[in-house]
């Protein structure tokens, strides 16, 4: 049975099928089209409301000039904001939608953007907080969860962190609350309440995030609106620095501070974080394998991020995946010495991991520089001394095996290779060699490390 045109009702002639999926005469289009410019009505289909071809084409220009101007600075950025103004104002005087022009018009600082906007006093805060006026962004932002969350933050760049604590409260469950609640705890003094506002959000994220089966196309999520970006790299950078405070790493504070960034920079050493913080819990190899690959898109941790996921493909045993992430590392950095050893014992049995091997005592030679390489991380010791007379016993010895090691395993090597330290006397040794500046010192400690 035909379709029929959803203005005249007949059967559609030079029919035109909307991205809705309805179906209009080209006349009857053109007609529609006309009048509601005339009538200041919304351009959309009749049936469903979505918007008509030319608006649908201008959104997607106004859209295509926000993700050209995050690349651009000065006057090329203002460039192409103004070229977004130019079709969101179509699109607002169309559908009668003017967020996305507000957006850009606050972005440019334009006076008109309070204007536009005041209909969206959830954004009009966040356009105040983006021209340094907190009092007004938290003097008319609503009782809604986004405008509690612009309250929160606008009362703690205020000085006020309990008024800040108590407008987070009340947006609560959103993950943005919870994100601000901790911070505002934070500022208050209440670490481990900040913590479980954090620990909340990272449950969340378990449970989305991290619960996919490939581990090898993460890429970062949607963008926010470009009002935000700033605001998102802030609070990215807060969330970092206070997640490495303590010497341990908090996972729900290290997995907010990677969703939110915008900036690469930010996003990777927030994702390489993640990666090592899971890499010291066994049973999580998997997640600190997808958090490495998302640290391996970006400078400047690719080659950590990318020697670690090889120490990771090494545990799980898939030593075709481990050369290939090893092999990339060593191309973006050759002389990583940690690289070097783990590529080798990926190729171990063939005649270029001896080549290898002797690269990396070279370098560590060369360097002065003393790598023990266990599965809790390299641990380099800087000395003013030339190592290379007992280099060699540092390449057998740096770690022992255990009395249960099996000498029938094919992974015998890799097993000892990669079992981190058990024993205090080791751990201690290893400080004082850190610590320790002379020739004497290093001769002296060195055996303790190595037969225990």
């Amino acid at each position: 049975m035909a379709t029929c045109c959803c203005v005249c009702l007949e059967v559609p002639s030079a029919a035109v099928r909307l991205k809705c999926g309805h179906e209009l005469c080209g006349g009857c289009l053109e007609v529609l089209e006309r009048e509601s410019t005339r009538l200041r009505q919304a351009q959309a289909c009749p049936v469903c409301r979505r918007p008509l071809p030319r608006v649908l084409a201008a959104q997607e220009r106004g859209e295509a000039c926000v993700r050209r101007a995050r690349g651009l600075s000065g006057a090329a950025r203002r460039q192409a904001l103004l070229g977004a103004v130019a079709a969101f104002r179509s699109v607002a005087d169309a559908t009668g939608d003017a967020l996305e022009l507000g957006r850009v018009l606050a972005e440019l600082g334009s006076p008109a953007a309070e204007k536009v906007l005041a209909d969206y006093p959830e954004t009009l805060g966040l356009a105040y907080l983006r021209w340094g006026d907190p009092r007004r962004a938290a003097r008319i932002a609503p009782e809604t969860p986004l405008g509690l969350v612009v309250r929160s933050r606008a009362l703690l760049l205020l000085g006020d962190a309990r008024g800040a604590a108590a407008a987070a409260r009340r947006a609560l469950p959103s993950a943005e609350a919870r994100f601000r609640l901790g911070m505002a705890l934070n500022a208050l003094g209440d670490i481990e309440g900040a913590k479980r506002a954090w620990a909340s959000e990272a449950a969340d994220s378990d449970a989305s995030d991290y619960q996919s089966s490939s581990d090898s196309d993460a890429r970062p999520e949607d963008e926010a609106p470009l009002l935000e970006d700033e605001r998102f790299d802030a609070d990215a950078s807060a969330a970092l620095h206070a997640a490495m405070l303590g010497g341990k790493r908090n996972r729900g504070l290290l997995r907010a501070a990677m969703r939110r960034a915008r900036r690469p920079a930010v996003r990777a050493q927030a994702a390489l974080q993640l990666g090592l913080a899971y890499l010291e819990r066994p049973r999580s190899l998997g997640r600190s394998a997808r958090a490495l690959r998302r640290a391996a898109l970006w400078p400047p941790a690719r080659a950590l991020a990318l020697t670690k996921l090889g120490e990771i493909r090494l545990l799980q045993n898939d030593r075709v995946s481990a050369r290939e992430a090893l092999r990339e590392a060593l191309d973006l950095e050759p002389d990583r010495v940690s690289a070097l050893l783990r590529l080798a014992e990926a190729l171990r049995g063939e005649r270029e991991a001896n080549a290898l091997r002797r690269r990396a005592l070279a370098l560590v030679a060369s360097t002065r520089q003393l790598v023990l390489a266990v599965a809790s991380g390299d641990v380099f010791f800087s000395h003013p001394t030339t190592l290379g007379s007992w280099l060699p016993t540092l390449a057998t010895n740096a770690c022992t095996p255990s009395p249960d090691d099996d000498d029938d395993d094919d992974d015998d090597d890799f097993k000892r290779n990669s079992r981190p330290p058990t024993s205090l006397a080791r751990a201690t040794a290893a400080a004082q060699i850190q610590a320790s500046a002379t020739p004497d010192a290093l001769r002296a400690l060195f055996p303790l490390a190595a037969a225990n």
